[in-house]
């Protein structure tokens, strides 16, 4: 069952690109995914987000002032499958990231295209993974040696 205009997971996707790119205020989300059709509540959204804000404030208190402190992680996000409304697993992700589209089911495509959406590294390895399996189905890798 995909997610609903009234639950954050409908917008997850966005709502991690938004919090990757350093909007992590609740009320600034609210109204964003709200212009988007969100017809949730405020406090919903604020429970939703609760997880990404306790992962982002580990070592918040610790050398803010530091000039070699490391920059931000984004929160890594349970990316929903939009057609059951459950997370997609890391091995369903894995499998995916390597897997051909013409290959591919109308789910997992829909699966792939969220996990692209919810993540640049997730869009960066698929890219290389296909740029990979490329040298062997044109036959670039057929010298290659395994050992």
């Amino acid at each position: 069952m995909a997610p609903k205009l009234c639950t954050p997971a409908y917008f997850e996707a966005f709502l991690a690109r938004s919090w990757a790119e350093g909007t992590t205020k609740v009320r600034h989300l609210f109204f964003d995914i709200r212009h988007r059709g969100y017809t949730g509540s405020f406090s919903h959204l604020a429970r939703f987000l609760a997880p990404w804000r306790s992962s982002t404030r580990v070592g918040d208190e610790n050398d803010r002032s530091s000039s070699d402190q490391e920059a931000p992680v984004a929160p890594r996000v349970k990316t929903l499958d939009p057609m059951t409304g459950r997370h997609i697993s890391p091995l369903t992700a894995a499998v995916l990231c390597v897997k051909p589209r013409g290959q591919m089911t109308a789910r997992q495509i829909v699966n792939v295209d969220v996990l692209k959406a919810a993540s640049a590294e997730f869009t960066t390895m698929r890219h290389l993974a296909m740029r990979f399996r490329g040298y062997f189905v044109a036959g670039r890798g057929r010298g290659w040696t395994s050992g």
